[in-house]
């Protein structure tokens, strides 16, 4: 696998750690047989704009920004549209994807 960094990662340490993370993620989720299937069956307006790997990764940013405590240092994240429940209930899938995809998300928390 090949990864290919835009220029805005390299603008500081802390958003090549995250953009790296991110992309990590994708990897691994691949390599575990977990797909990016498009989650764009719900009503609300940019369901059609995330994928289950950025669902997911979505919310790895978060927690991996304030466990790092860069919430001041105003980084890219992936914008996530609702929250995992309510793309759990609209897209049954995900819903069967979900807990091992945040098995693994969780072990790259620590």
């Amino acid at each position: 696998m090949k990864y290919v960094f835009a220029p805005k990662s390299f603008s500081s340490y802390e958003q090549l750690v995250k953009t790296t993370g991110h992309e990590l993620l994708h990897g691994t989720f691949f390599a575990s047989g977990y797909d990016a299937i498009d989650l764009a069956t719900g009503s609300w307006n940019m369901a059609a704009k995330i994928n289950s790997h950025h669902a997911i990764i979505g919310e790895w940013e978060n927690q991996f920004i304030k466990m790092k405590g860069w919430q001041n240092l105003n980084l890219n994240t992936t914008e996530l549209p609702n929250t995992l429940e309510n793309l759990r209930q609209y897209n049954h899938r995900f819903d069967s994807m979900y807990n091992g995809m945040m098995k693994i998300m969780k072990n790259f928390l620590k």
